[in-house]
């Protein structure tokens, strides 16, 4: 489940934000016919993401522990969630256009 925090109504997609945290043209989505179509960027910074995870995951080795990152079953799972949530999501933008 997605917390509301980190969700944006539709309808306020692409307008200016009031909350001077979000303020800028980073926060801005810009709008199109298909909606779906103007997440891509996003979805191509979350692809590169989970690529350094990965490979970060494959040499680090955490302070207190003896093994590396690749082997804790945690970061596994967290890894894995996040990888089903991207293809899941690349797969829906794919239906819809």
């Amino acid at each position: 489940m997605i917390p509301a925090s980190s969700t944006v109504l539709l309808e306020a997609v692409g307008k200016p934000s009031q909350d001077p945290l979000s303020q800028g043209d980073l926060y801005r989505v810009p709008v199109c016919h298909n909606v779906p179509l103007a997440f891509v960027p996003v979805l191509g910074s979350l692809a590169a993401a989970l690529e350094w995870i990965s490979n970060l995951a494959q040499n680090k080795t955490p302070i207190v522990a003896s093994s590396k990152l690749r082997h804790r079953s945690i970061a596994q799972i967290n890894y894995g969630k996040a990888l089903g949530r991207y293809k899941a999501s690349c797969v829906l933008i794919e239906t819809s256009l």
